[in-house]
């Protein structure tokens, strides 16, 4: 873990800049030695990005995930693989990898296990896992437990809460 010399928070060691406060990371950083911050959902790394803030450098690098356009959160998906969102209620017994809640997912309608996301070498495709309030993208529903590729720049929405892919491979 990285700690944030702006705020306290922990942040991944992947982390460049902190998921709270947006301050630039630095490796094996301690508190009070310089910016870093982050929280967890679900178990991804999470930052808060405003397109502004990222240097040039950092545009060319990869960057992949999720971001809420209201809050500005982003989360992102570290490797390749499968990955679960939803959101985490109490007595939940599987959570899901990406967890909405903090974006009033139980408010907008998502399911505890709503969507699959899968990204591997071919590219990006999200599967609605039955939710019960559906999935869509770009404005068209998904069926449930089918696949469907996404692209950068995507409006994802899970129930009422709509989200932005960011897809830089």
């Amino acid at each position: 873990m990285i700690i944030c010399p702006e705020c306290q928070s922990e942040n991944s060691e992947q982390a460049k800049v902190c998921a709270n406060c947006g301050a630039k990371l630095v490796a094996n950083a301690m508190p009070g030695h310089g910016p870093v911050s982050s929280s967890d959902i679900g178990g991804i790394p999470t930052e808060s990005l405003d397109p502004k803030q990222i240097g040039e450098q950092e545009k060319q690098e990869r960057l992949l995930g999720l971001r809420h356009a209201d809050s500005g959160k982003f989360f992102s998906f570290p490797t390749n693989g499968n990955f679960t969102v939803g959101r985490v209620s109490v007595g939940q017994s599987i959570l899901p990898d990406m967890d909405f809640s903090p974006i009033q997912g139980f408010e907008a309608g998502v399911s505890r296990l709503h969507a699959l996301i899968n990204v591997s070498a071919e590219g990006v495709s999200i599967t609605d896992l039955g939710s019960s309030n559906g999935s869509s993208v770009n404005g068209r529903k998904l069926d449930q437990h089918v696949e469907q590729k996404i692209e950068n720049g995507d409006k994802i929405q899970f129930g009422r809460l709509t989200l932005e892919a960011i897809i830089r491979l």
